[in-house]
């Protein structure tokens, strides 16, 4: 799945494998994942 806002959409895993997609630590999908008590590495 990914996240394309403001819906979640089926993503084949081979284009997008072994790529990094930084995203901003302070933005609203870290912050909801840190309330459901998520790791996200930081």
């Amino acid at each position: 799945m990914a996240l394309a806002p403001p819906t979640l959409r089926y993503a084949p895993l081979h284009p997008i494998a072994g790529k990094i997609r930084n995203v901003p630590v302070n933005s609203d999908t870290v912050r909801t994942a840190h309330g459901l008590e998520i790791c996200c590495g930081d």
